[in-house]
């Protein structure tokens, strides 16, 4: 078996300073390329047999199987990502790749320190999967597919896709060494982020003190309790904003914000955009057949 992190065992010489050419490149498989105000967005297909040396990226990514498998590594951990995963690939880390049977993927990269709030959640390599996060990586294929892809509609899709990947690493707090009642305050913010809680409140259900779990809250996941429920709250507006046709006053009102300016400003904030600007980027995607669906699934 070939093991991807032993750099002399990578049947391909003179690759480890690749950089990909763009579309049509024979190394790497990429087919389509486009840019979008906030990302590159890269589709693959990867041939049978396929191996790629050491190379890393300069910006943050998500790399999102379609079809068949790959593996990669870096010089700690090796990672089998199959149709419907998707994989973290933090800048600057060294990796390589190889498949047997070949895949078709696409690797969404960030562009913009406009949205520093999202270069955050790709800052550490692991695989991830949600039905939605499959779904979302469907649609912008399908829109990269096309002749005439809108770059505006695929910055939206793309800022969907980082959004539900934000929303997956907000959760995984029990790795060990990383107190288990912060993964339970997650996941207390992640179901009940319309009801009115209290730093008080969550600090009795998890039995810390107030200023123990907001201190030890920030240093695990990167954010504050109260920056953590505005990204899922966000998230909720973005799903609503492509799935209904509910006012911008409304959708405020239906996920917690005070009102459409203080939605707007958080928008502003964590994405670099307005509910009104990715509402009209995503106008044109919505299947009016499909009906709303049910946020996060429930």
């Amino acid at each position: 078996m070939l093991d991807l992190a032993n750099k002399s065992q990578v049947p391909v010489p003179g690759l480890d300073a690749h950089v990909c050419s763009g579309e049509g490149c024979r190394i790497c498989g990429c087919v389509s390329e486009r840019r979008t105000p906030s990302f590159v967005i890269e589709g693959y297909r990867i041939a049978p047999d396929y191996s790629l040396g050491g190379h890393e990226h300069s910006a943050p990514g998500l790399a999102v199987v379609l079809d068949g498998t790959f593996g990669v590594a870096t010089g700690r951990e090796t990672f089998r990502v199959g149709a419907g995963q998707a994989i973290v690939l933090p800048a600057g880390v060294v990796h390589w790749e190889r498949s047997v049977a070949g895949a078709r993927c696409l690797l969404v990269k960030l562009r913009t320190e406009a949205l520093d709030g999202l270069a955050r959640a790709v800052a550490e390599t692991c695989i991830l999967h949600s039905s939605e996060l499959e779904a979302g990586g469907g649609r912008l294929a399908r829109e990269l597919d096309l002749a005439d892809s809108d770059p505006l509609a695929l910055d939206a899709l793309a800022m969907e896709l980082f959004l539900e990947l934000q929303g997956l690493l907000d959760l995984p707090m029990l790795r060990s060494g990383r107190p288990r009642w912060v993964g339970r305050v997650a996941a207390i913010l992640a179901e009940e982020w319309r009801a009115p809680l209290s730093m008080a409140d969550l600090a009795n259900r998890v039995g810390v003190s107030p200023c123990h779990l907001a201190r030890s809250f920030r240093k695990v996941t990167g954010c504050t309790v109260g920056d953590f429920r505005r990204r899922h709250r966000l998230r909720a507006a973005a799903r609503l904003l492509r799935r209904s046709d509910l006012s911008l006053v409304d959708i405020a009102y239906e996920v917690g914000f005070s009102d459409q300016s203080h939605m707007t400003r958080q928008f502003r904030h964590f994405l670099g955009t307005t509910p009104a600007r990715l509402r009209n980027r995503l106008g044109s995607l919505r299947d009016p057949s499909a009906g709303e669906e049910p946020l996060f699934g429930s």
